[in-house]
């Protein structure tokens, strides 16, 4: 996709030039919503975009279930009461 938008090699480039993961996100997070309609966020409001996401990574539900029932097993003097039926 990148190949695509900026060039072949683009990322290679950038990597080599110390981009940081943030400024990668940033630069995707403009990169999509300005080919959607050009103008529509600027790199500022990406950069702000960017962050939002990654501080809300931090309160995130587990994504599956195996995640699910680890994070159950840690709670400790807790007892759920099952029916045995499937919801």
């Amino acid at each position: 996709m990148l190949a695509t938008l900026f060039g072949e090699g683009t990322l290679d480039d950038w990597a080599e030039h110390g981009m940081t993961d943030r400024q990668l996100g940033v630069v995707l997070i403009w990169s999509a919503a300005n080919i959607r309609k050009p103008g529509a966020v600027s790199m500022q409001r990406a950069a702000e975009l960017y962050d939002q996401g990654e501080a809300g990574k931090a309160g995130k539900a587990p994504a599956n279930r195996a995640e699910r029932r680890a994070s159950t097993k840690k709670r400790k003097g807790k007892t759920q009461a099952r029916s045995g039926a499937r919801s």
